[in-house]
């Protein structure tokens, strides 16, 4: 079967704008029509799917572009899908670690600013509550 951009676009949830993004990224490689028309088939919406919920797991389009071309070179096994999910999965909790700096740096600033007045003057230096003062 084979779908106009209004049809893929209602059946991917996936608005034009993104599917031409994932198109000159070379995620997706619909036919034209001699119209030039995109045509896109069944493939095309199940690889829309596969970015989709790549996306949603944390996985950048590089990284999905690569894992699309992986799954078309070779068999993949689970071995190697869970080493890909292991290395995926040590990256966000690194990144969790870093957010959870940030919330603790941010958290102190806006303590310290309850505690000096909030209508006294501010340096907006983020990082230097503790031993230094919040005004400039």
């Amino acid at each position: 079967m084979s779908y106009q951009v209004k049809e893929i676009t209602r059946i991917t949830g996936v608005d034009r704008e993104t599917l031409r993004f994932y198109e000159n990224k070379g995620l997706v490689h619909p036919k034209r029509k001699e119209s030039g028309y995109r045509v896109y088939d069944e493939n095309d919406v199940l690889k829309i799917d596969f970015i989709l919920k790549n996306k949603k797991a944390g996985f950048t389009l590089s990284e999905i572009k690569s894992l699309l071309n992986f799954k078309k070179r070779k068999k993949v096994t689970c071995k190697k899908g869970k080493e890909i999910a292991q290395n995926k999965l040590a990256e966000v909790k690194e990144k969790i670690k870093a957010l959870k700096e940030i919330e603790r740096i941010l958290k102190r600033f806006s303590d310290k600013c309850d505690e000096i007045g909030l209508e006294e003057s501010c340096c907006l230096n983020f990082y230097c509550c503790g031993s230094r003062s919040l005004k400039p």
